[in-house]
């Protein structure tokens, strides 16, 4: 091999080198932004839904049965398994998150099951917490609990 194609060789080889570098990186960066974004996601839906319960005490916070909400969802849209949005929800909490921002932000588990979003569970005013996922093992906001499993972290937080 001559020299000239010697030095191709090994600068394509630093490029791939580099490029490699670069790119765990920026993935590294993106998967840290994803779940900033998240838990700054859910800390608002905390202090919107203390605020509703500190302006309605006689009430609590809004209940929802035994099912899961999507918080910011609409009907039919689902952000886990065939959770999905509550308008009437949402509308009791919009004065205190006007923005009522939907995550769309997804994670596959190794069941092959999607997770997305925010979801509230409350049923009954007292005992209600909120519950989204994280990629990988990462940490979640205050006051929570973190199941790391399959490929992701479970925040819950009790309200």
């Amino acid at each position: 091999m001559g020299e000239y194609a010697e030095r191709v060789r090994h600068a394509g080889f630093f490029i791939a080198l580099l490029s490699t570098i670069v790119l765990g990186a920026v993935n590294d960066a993106r998967e840290k932004a994803q779940v900033k974004k998240k838990n700054e996601i859910a800390r608002q839906y905390i202090n919107a839904l203390e605020l509703y319960r500190n302006d309605n005490p006689n009430i609590g916070y809004p209940t929802t049965g035994n099912q899961f909400e999507c918080l910011g969802y609409n009907v039919s849209e689902t952000c886990f398994l065939i959770m999905d949005g509550s308008p009437a929800l949402n509308n009791l909490i919009a004065n205190y998150y006007p923005a009522m921002p939907k995550n769309d932000d997804f994670i596959v588990s190794a069941s092959g099951n999607i997770t997305k979003g925010i979801m509230y569970r409350c049923p009954s005013s007292d005992s209600c917490y909120l519950r989204w996922y994280l990629p990988n093992d990462q940490d979640c906001i205050y006051g929570k609990t973190a199941n790391n499993e399959e490929n992701h972290t479970e925040c819950t937080y009790d309200l």
